[in-house]
């Protein structure tokens, strides 16, 4: 009898802790539902003053000659124009009600196109870019710019991450079913008490907007996770961190 209510009271104090963590679990998802609606409503109103103001500034950079003196600093205000653009556009994937559809695409031309566009950042920090297997020969049936826009956001992550003279490498593997994309640095490692926290909305670890805002990973994660995948990390202090993007080679509507 003894025996039967240690078992009883510990199946009690299971279920306990189970109903506990699917309620933190509803609450987060509660938070994350409402902090991606008011990201989107911001994104909304901000993007149409901003798509005038990027018109306005182009057309009042055609008109200053390239000899006057401060006309490097028109440079630095595109990049700024640039970036809030960048960060208007993540706010607004984070609660998206309309994502793309699905086509057939290189993986190989995807990779290729975001080395490309990140290779200037890699440069200023010195850091090379690496892909392996270097020929890539996945075709996938996905929402290709959701695909290509994490890409950016962990590889760009993976730069700022890694000290001067390393390397960011893409690897590649697949089976019938998925493949996985693994992007692997070598810089400081996350500290343990951070990494429960750096795939939630507006967490950041950088201290200054001009590094981001702390919607790379958010964004990431919820894209990854609509196209029915998965995203990870391993860590070791010291030594780096490697994501881990686990996709399938279909969307679920196609397997249906």
């Amino acid at each position: 009898m003894r025996l039967y209510a240690e078992h009883l009271e510990q199946l009690v104090e299971e279920r306990t802790a189970r109903i506990a963590t699917l309620e933190k679990h509803r609450q987060q998802m509660e938070k994350l539902a409402a902090l991606g609606e008011l990201a989107a409503g911001v994104a909304h109103e901000v993007n149409n003053p901003l798509a005038g103001i990027r018109n306005a500034f182009a057309l009042f950079r055609s008109s200053i000659d390239p000899e006057h003196e401060h006309f490097d600093l028109l440079d630095m205000v595109d990049r700024e124009i640039e970036r809030i653009s960048s960060i208007v556009h993540q706010m607004y994937q984070l609660y998206r009600r309309n994502p793309q559809q699905p086509v057939d695409f290189s993986l190989a031309n995807t990779i290729r196109d975001v080395l490309c566009l990140l290779e200037p950042v890699a440069g200023r920090r010195k850091v090379d870019l690496n892909v392996s297997p270097p020929n890539v020969t996945e075709i996938l049936r996905l929402p290709e710019g959701e695909v290509k826009q994490v890409l950016i956001n962990l590889v760009r992550n993976a730069i700022q991450a890694s000290p001067v003279n390393s390397v960011v490498t893409i690897v590649v593997s697949s089976d019938p079913e998925s493949v996985e994309i693994r992007v692997i640095d070598h810089g400081s490692g996350i500290d343990e008490k951070v990494l429960p926290h750096i795939f939630e909305p507006f967490f950041t670890t950088k201290g200054e907007l001009k590094e981001g805002m702390g919607l790379g990973l958010a964004v990431s994660r919820t894209l990854v996770e609509t196209m029915g995948g998965t995203l990870d990390v391993e860590t070791e202090i010291g030594k780096g961190s490697t994501f881990r993007v686990v996709l399938p080679t279909v969307t679920a509507e196609d397997l249906s």
